[in-house]
C-alpha cells in the first residue's frame, strides 16, 4: 500500500567547480558549488507557504547551447541562452501569477534561478517590477545551479527581505532546456542568525 509522505526534504546541490574549465571566460567567473534545501509538507492552500499554481516547461531540443557531457566542461552558448532564459522565466513567471489568480504588481518578491544578476534583473524589467524586489545573491555565491533557489531563500529571510504574507515569485531556467514557475505566500518562519 503506497504511503502519502507528510513532509519532503528537497535539496539542490552542484559541484559545478568539477565541470568548469578555469580557463573558460564564458563559465569559470559564473560558476559556483553550492547546496541548499527546503522542507516541503502537507498543507492547506490558503495556508501561509501554500505554493500556488505552476508553469513548468521543458525544449530538449536546445540541450546544445548548455550542457556539459561525461567528464568535459560547460560549454554554454551566452548570448543564446541569456535572451532565452530571459524571455521564457518572464513568460513563465507571467503565466503563474496569472494562473494563481493575481496581477504582477500585486508581487512583493522574485527569487529566480541566480544565473546572472543582468538576467534577474531583465526579468523584473519585463514584468514591470522595481529590481529592488528580487531577492539575489550571486553577487556573494555566483551560480550555485540546482542550490541557487533555496540558498536565494534562506539569504532572504536572514537579512529580513522576506516577510510572512508576502506574495513571491520563484522562477528558474536550466540546461536542456527547462525551466517554470510558481508562486506562494510567505510562511512565518523561525530564524536563527549565526554570526
Amino acid at each position: 500500500m503506497a504511503r502519502t509522505a507528510e513532509s519532503v526534504l528537497l535539496i539542490g546541490a552542484d559541484t559545478l567547480s568539477s565541470i568548469t574549465d578555469p580557463t573558460d571566460p564564458m563559465t569559470a567567473p559564473l560558476l559556483a558549488d553550492g547546496a541548499g534545501a527546503v522542507v516541503l509538507r502537507a498543507g492547506h492552500a490558503e495556508e501561509l507557504g501554500a505554493l500556488h499554481a505552476f508553469d513548468l516547461h521543458s525544449e530538449g531540443e536546445h540541450l546544445g547551447l548548455l550542457k556539459a557531457e561525461h567528464g568535459e566542461s560547460v560549454v554554454m552558448q551566452g548570448r543564446q541562452v541569456f535572451m532565452s532564459a530571459v524571455q521564457n522565466m518572464a513568460a513563465s513567471s507571467a503565466a503563474a501569477v496569472e494562473a494563481a489568480g493575481y496581477a504582477l504588481s500585486s508581487l512583493d518578491r522574485v527569487i529566480g534561478h541566480q544565473a546572472n544578476i543582468r538576467i534577474l534583473q531583465a526579468i523584473a524589467d519585463q514584468l514591470g517590477l522595481p529590481p529592488d524586489r528580487l531577492v539575489t545573491n550571486i553577487e556573494r555565491f555566483g551560480n550555485t545551479s540546482a542550490a541557487s533557489i533555496p540558498l536565494a531563500m534562506a539569504d532572504g529571510v536572514t537579512a529580513s527581505q522576506l516577510h510572512p504574507g508576502e506574495l513571491v515569485l520563484v522562477t528558474a531556467f536550466g540546461a536542456g532546456f527547462t525551466w517554470g514557475s510558481t508562486t506562494l505566500r510567505w510562511p512565518e518562519l523561525a530564524v536563527e542568525k549565526v554570526d
